[in-house]
């Protein structure tokens, strides 16, 4: 009987503990994707590409009330599509590596490599994160010759332990993605693409905050240690490359003007697909699966180079 009385007492207040958690999830909101998220806005004083450099103060100040409402978000909308909700924890993580939370982040990258789909992404998200996170938890500092020795260790076993033939291309797009890296870079590409906007507009809308933020993870730590990425991918890469007979010469084909062909307008989207739910307009048909210009494109769009950077981050 006692036994009995236990078994139930123990039934009683394991429901106790989980009808809260159940409350939470029946009171979210359920919605599809990003479109049907709440809008945040955010009055600026001064040029987006000047709150990007501002000192530690004031751009945690700003980071703050961009975070108070991402957890809003967060806590209170239940978002089907997993594209939106891996973005929301990418903003999230950001957010928790500028806040110094690193216990914390490492559990959102895992969250965010989670979500992914795809096999390669299954594997490679979050790797510079986490070996970044381990790095910092070990060393008690987020920068100096110990901490990015420490990086390097956490990044190379990492990266040495990937299956060639799933992630080359995510390997190659990202050494490629930290050699390309640099503080003017990355301050150019927010005086060109959100600028423009927060000058018309006077503030910032939250799309454009998550990516400030991001920027600014990039400048203080993605800039610092892109020599050592770049060297520890450019390795991997080397140990495993094979020259590929070309295919291409037999296929060549030669159009003559006395040919009265029809030209014919082509657009090439490759190795990115989430350009669909940002609001501004891309000014590029094609570039290559490693963030660089595509044959017969002249330049790559700094939009466009950010989505790189910020697809090669995770």
């Amino acid at each position: 009987m006692v036994k009995q009385s236990r078994v139930l007492l123990a039934a009683g207040c394991l429901t106790v503990l989980l009808a809260p958690l159940a409350n939470s999830q029946d009171s979210k909101k359920k919605v599809n994707d990003e479109s049907d998220l709440p809008r945040f806005t955010y009055p600026m004083s001064s040029r987006a590409s000047e709150l990007l450099q501002a000192y530690v103060t004031t751009f945690n100040a700003f980071a703050a009330k961009v975070r108070t409402d991402l957890e809003t978000i967060l806590r209170d909308y239940e978002v089907a599509d997993k594209a939106t909700v891996r973005s929301l924890l990418a903003a999230k993580l950001d957010l928790q590596l500028l806040g110094g939370e690193n216990g914390a982040a490492l559990e959102t990258a895992k969250m965010i490599r989670g979500l992914e789909e795809k096999t390669s992404p299954r594997l490679t998200t979050g790797l510079y994160a986490q070996s970044l996170l381990e790095a910092e938890i070990e060393t008690k500092s987020s920068s100096g010759s110990e901490f990015e020795q420490d990086f390097a260790r956490h990044y190379q076993k990492a990266v040495e332990g990937l299956p060639w033939d799933v992630v080359q291309d995510w390997a190659k797009s990202s050494r490629g993605g930290a050699q390309l890296l640099s503080k003017a870079g990355i301050i150019g590409s927010v005086k060109t693409d959100i600028d423009p906007a927060v000058e018309k507009s006077g503030v910032l809308d939250n799309q454009q905050a998550w990516e400030l933020v991001g920027d600014r993870v990039e400048l203080q730590f993605g800039v610092p240690l892109k020599a050592v990425r770049a060297e520890i991918l450019g390795k991997y890469i080397a140990a495993h490359n094979v020259v590929k007979p070309d295919i291409w010469a037999a296929r060549e084909v030669t159009l003559n003007a006395g040919d009265k062909l029809t030209p014919v307008l082509i657009g090439i989207w490759d190795s990115w697909t989430g350009l669909h739910r940002r609001r501004e307009s891309i000014s590029i048909v094609a570039f290559s699966a490693h963030c660089g210009t595509a044959t017969g494109v002249s330049r790559l769009s700094c939009t466009t180079q950010r989505l790189c950077r910020s697809a090669e981050r995770r």
